[in-house]
């Protein structure tokens, strides 16, 4: 089972009042962790009592060393993850008396100390990290670009606490846990909380490329340090724009590549991984394994694993094909979906868990994926339906001379402009079945307040910014660090695996993210045109003339499939269906009142034997993690 907290995470404490700070002492604050953390050691605390602010077990403690002075601190970092890119090789020129860096959390120290918050920008990787500035007074509290790493925050009258994992946040209530009724209706919706948000009443979540600022005396206070929004992002695919995608896209998956240790690679054997297979195979200093999942042959789901041995062949790689049935499915599922921090959207979480799993027994800590090619440059048919939807739109409500098109669409409140606002790829209980399943009042809200918030800071960020252009930044916003990464990367921090995505390196994100649809979206004739069918297969045209000059026709020409397990096919597995019906049948989540109890045997008597891909397979997807979340850890059953 998934431990629900680590031992290398992020924990601080800012006290608020002066009764905060006396509170600040070793003793108060290991009887505060008792419930989650191992050990209670009075030095594992770095506590300025003057201030008021405390950080467990920090990574760097930088001493300014004044002659003729007490020694004081002139920075203190806490760090989480992995950073290829970013420091200061020097000390801070206002803080000469310190000594060189020594470690790349030194490093990133020492330019902080030097650039402010500007130092967190130029950082490459994923990480979360508290740091505090002994001279300017100052807390920083950061995460990633992407947000591979999460970063959770509460406010107590006394405290702002803030840790780099959820449960510890959760538990420092006396009272329990209790469930975000905001959050479960997004969850419901698509498959995660609302932004800034947790299922958790209480506890927030940092967004990714944010950062929060303290000082002694005020309140913290959040901001973007990052978008993929580039104000001069180019927005064709010219020969020079393609060049520029493939030289980037290569040196991040160079710099991915594990140096002098196995690597691994999850191979579907589709465009996106065998492209990065191909690229790893000629740039990696060590054996290269690709590992594929397979299901049930009676599913007839196992294309990719026969494309991605031709792959692997072709490449002379090592190539592992692992099987994942009904029966290990159902161990997943409850071993490490259901004991997760947060309710699981993906339920390819559990094929992601098995191939890792398998990869660390052969002694792999490295791995890499192609996922975000989709997100980030259109290759899911979802971004086209909305844009589409768009253009008819403005057909329908034509703007008046001088007017901005895309901020009338945010304009109404209407049903009918809220079926064109893109909200996400993710989609579970649609309005209509949110209308009919969800007791009152929630089958009455809404949540377009939050889009229409996302798309006009989008416009503040990019006053010229495309329609298909925010719907990827809405994806690098929201669905991709707090659904994919929140679901995928607490399975891979378990098991001890650090998993590289090059399609997500930051400045990959920001050239993809400008182009237009055209460069997205096109037919063979080289025009767009709302019938998809008549589009070019594989979509995401730019990506694709970069893939066209390294990956085999046989792969590019293939059909386009989903690469998850099979959720649908296996409930009807009987042991399968029973294990999930007990757990749904005897949880105490129907008493809230949230969702309809009947509407469960609605879904069942919908759903068809062998599909897996419906609506109401997700929706029972959606219903038992969120179930299983509440069960653990606000009401167990009994």
């Amino acid at each position: 089972m998934i431990s629900p907290v680590s031992d290398n995470l992020i924990f601080g404490i800012v006290a608020r009042t002066s009764q905060g700070r006396q509170q600040l002492t070793a003793d108060a604050l290991n009887q505060r962790t008792r419930h989650w953390l191992n050990t209670q050691e009075p030095s594992a605390w770095w506590i300025d009592p003057h201030v008021g602010i405390t950080l467990l077990r920090p990574r760097v403690i930088a001493v300014n060393k004044v002659e003729g002075r007490e020694a004081e601190s002139a920075g203190v970092l806490s760090l989480r993850g992995a950073i290829s890119s970013g420091g200061r090789l020097a000390p801070p020129t206002t803080w000469l008396q310190l000594d060189a860096p020594r470690d790349t959390a030194t490093a990133v120290l020492y330019d902080i100390l030097e650039r402010d918050s500007a130092a967190i920008n130029s950082l490459r990787g994923q990480f979360a990290l508290a740091c505090w500035d002994g001279r300017r007074r100052r807390l920083l509290l950061a995460r990633d670009h992407l947000g591979q790493q999460p970063f959770f925050t509460r406010t107590e009258p006394d405290f702002f606490i803030f840790c780099s994992e959820l449960v510890p946040l959760m538990q420092t209530v006396q009272s329990g846990c209790e469930i975000n009724l905001e959050a479960a209706y997004w969850y419901l919706s698509f498959g995660m909380p609302p932004p800034g948000q947790t299922l958790a009443h209480g506890v927030e979540r940092l967004p990714a490329a944010h950062l929060i600022a303290w000082e002694p005396g005020g309140v913290p206070t959040q901001q973007r340090y990052w978008t993929p929004l580039k104000a001069d992002a180019p927005r064709t695919a010219t020969p020079e724009v393609v060049n520029a995608i493939q030289e980037t896209l290569d040196t991040a998956i160079v710099e991915s590549c594990a140096r002098g240790e196995a690597q691994g690679i999850l191979l579907s054997g589709g465009t996106d991984s065998t492209y990065l297979a191909a690229t790893a195979a000629s740039a990696a200093g060590s054996p290269l394994h690709a590992f594929t999942s397979a299901f049930e042959e009676s599913l007839g789901m196992n294309d990719d694993a026969r494309y991605a041995a031709s792959v692997a062949e072709w490449l002379g790689i090592s190539h592992h094909v692992v099987p994942l049935h009904a029966g290990k499915a159902l161990e997943l599922l409850e071993e490490v979906v259901l004991a997760a921090a947060e309710p699981c959207g993906a339920w390819a979480s559990m094929t992601h868990a098995w191939l890792l799993s398998n990869a660390r027994e052969l002694g792999i800590r490295r791995m890499m994926t192609g996922l975000g090619a989709d997100e980030i440059f259109g290759g899911y048919e979802h971004f086209h339906t909305y844009y589409v939807r768009y253009l008819e739109y403005l057909e329908r409500h034509p703007s008046p001379p001088g007017s901005d098109d895309f901020e009338n669409l945010l304009l109404p409140e209407d049903a009918e402009s809220r079926q064109v606002i893109y909200p996400g790829i993710a989609r579970f209980f649609n309005e209509n079945a949110l209308a009919e399943a969800l007791e009152e009042p929630y089958r009455s809200w809404q949540y377009t307040s939050h889009l229409r918030a996302f798309y006009r800071e989008c416009r503040r960020l990019k006053p010229d910014a495309q329609p298909i252009e925010m719907m990827v930044a809405h994806e690098c916003q929201h669905r991709i660090p707090d659904l994919l990464f929140a679901n995928f990367e607490s399975i891979s921090r378990h098991l001890g695996i650090e998993v590289a995505y090059p399609c997500l390196d930051p400045d990959v994100v920001q050239l993809a993210t400008g182009l237009d649809v055209l460069s997205r979206y096109r037919t063979p004739h080289g025009d767009f045109s709302r019938d998809v069918d008549q589009l070019q297969p594989g979509f995401k045209h730019a990506l694709m003339l970069v893939y066209e000059r390294r990956v085999p026709e046989m792969v590019l020409t293939r059909p386009i499939k989903t690469y998850t397990a099979p959720f649908g096919a296996w409930f009807a597995d009987a042991n399968f269906a029973r294990s999930i019906m007990a757990r749904l049948e005897r949880s105490r989540f129907w008493e809230r009142r949230i969702i309809r109890r009947e509407w469960l045997g609605h879904i069942l008597k919908q759903m068809s034997v062998g599909t897996q891909d419906n609506q109401w397979t997700f929706q029972l997807w959606a219903l038992l993690t969120l179930v299983g979340w509440y069960d653990r850890f606000v009401d167990p059953p009994p």
